[in-house]
């Protein structure tokens, strides 16, 4: 019984928490008003007061093994009742009544939904109404001390009905909100995880692809040194996408913007640059599984710029646009220089930074187009 009891308090229902303290409260109370009645040798009430004493501990038991709450709430309701009645109704018992009916409506609501308890409420109260009048038909001449308890027992009812009322409602709302809440941390949870498992997978291509490169060439053109250093700022792109969402505790949405000035800051600060880049995107927030792609794409775009593109004696400018046009987005990502012989080294371009746009661009199903103008313009168009 004790490792059962453990179980309940661990499951922090507060309706069968509370339902295992009524029936050990009713314990001790059968116990104590049962040595009572047995010190004033009144043996009847002794005997009552043990059998429900046995009753109440039998129940017990039996709750713990089944944990059927409302049921044995019903039955605790019931047998309480009974003995309220038993004792109100016949003067004798009166001095040893365990619970005051009035109290006995409180439960309707704890245990039960609010249109359960009003019908409960109602039974009872009719009841009690039917019980009272066949008392007073016992009683020759009713006096106004006769009825001041019963007055007083309707007027506490009334109260208890409302706080019962109320206490209902507002346990309800509680916990809705709590459930869905819970529903909601633990979709969050396996959304976390789903990512991280997706972006892992990416971090393995990507080795798997530099790998495939690297076995393919005869001789090893970039310095290992190099390799683990684009590697890094690609497994740090990814990992400020989680560090934008737990930011602004949004699971759904990023600003592109924003995540786009961070991602190149970093890449300045990983090559030791100061490039300059303008970015133009109204702001616009995009879902974080396109943000992620994006993120691929402009990594490698300004990671190329960085080594290829700029003479770092001359001023470099890059312009990052975004924009929506009807149910698509517009990319364009433009490298201001004069270098007019990168345009065909990138259309013949077998370098991982171009294999994994590629494959990011057919991943989204848009489309690239690359062009010559002032400088390389990449443009990206995708749903």
């Amino acid at each position: 019984m004790v490792s059962k009891l453990k179980e309940i308090f661990r499951s922090r229902k507060h309706q069968d928490i509370m339902l295992v303290g009524l029936f050990l409260s009713s314990i001790i109370v059968y116990i104590s008003l049962a040595l009572l009645a047995f010190i004033m040798q009144i043996y009847y009430i002794f005997f009552i007061k043990l059998i429900l004493l046995f009753l109440m501990i039998a129940l017990l038991w039996f709750y713990l093994r089944y944990f059927k709450t409302k049921l044995f709430a019903s039955i605790l309701i019931v047998i309480i009742e009974a003995e309220s009645s038993l004792a109100v109704l016949n003067r004798e018992f009166y001095e040893f009544i365990t619970i005051y009916p009035f109290l006995i409506i409180f439960g309707f609501y704890f245990f039960f939904r609010l249109k359960t308890a009003l019908w409960m409420t109602l039974v009872h109260l009719l009841y009690w109404t039917g019980a009272t009048a066949l008392k007073y038909r016992e009683i020759q001449e009713v006096t106004f001390a006769d009825r001041t308890p019963d007055f007083n027992m309707f007027t506490t009812s009334v109260v208890v009905i409302i706080l019962g009322i109320f206490y209902n409602i507002s346990t309800e709302v509680s916990y809705e909100k709590l459930e869905k809440d819970d529903r909601i941390k633990a979709f969050l949870l396996k959304e976390i995880h789903h990512r991280i498992k997706n972006n892992l997978n990416i971090i393995t291509s990507i080795f798997g692809l530099q790998m495939l490169s690297i076995k393919k060439s005869s001789n090893l053109q970039q310095n290992p040194y190099d390799m683990l250093k684009e590697n890094k700022v690609r497994i740090e792109s990814i990992a400020m996408i989680h560090e934008a969402l737990y930011k602004d505790y949004n699971m759904e949405k990023i600003d592109f913007e924003e995540y786009t000035m961070n991602l190149i800051d970093l890449i300045n600060q990983t090559y030791s640059r100061d490039i300059s880049v303008e970015i133009d995107s109204n702001h616009i927030s995009l879902l974080t599984n396109r943000v992620f792609q994006l993120g691929i794409i402009l990594n490698e775009l300004f990671t190329n710029s960085i080594k290829y593109a700029f003479d770092s004696d001359k001023e470099e400018e890059i312009e990052i646009s975004l924009r929506k046009e009807d149910d698509k987005y517009i990319l364009i990502y433009h490298e201001i220089n004069n270098n007019f012989s990168l345009l065909e080294k990138l259309t013949h371009s077998e370098s991982l930074g171009m294999k994994l746009i590629y494959l990011t661009v057919r991943e989204m199903d848009g489309e690239l187009d690359i062009s010559q103008n002032g400088g390389l313009i990449f443009r990206i168009e995708f749903i």
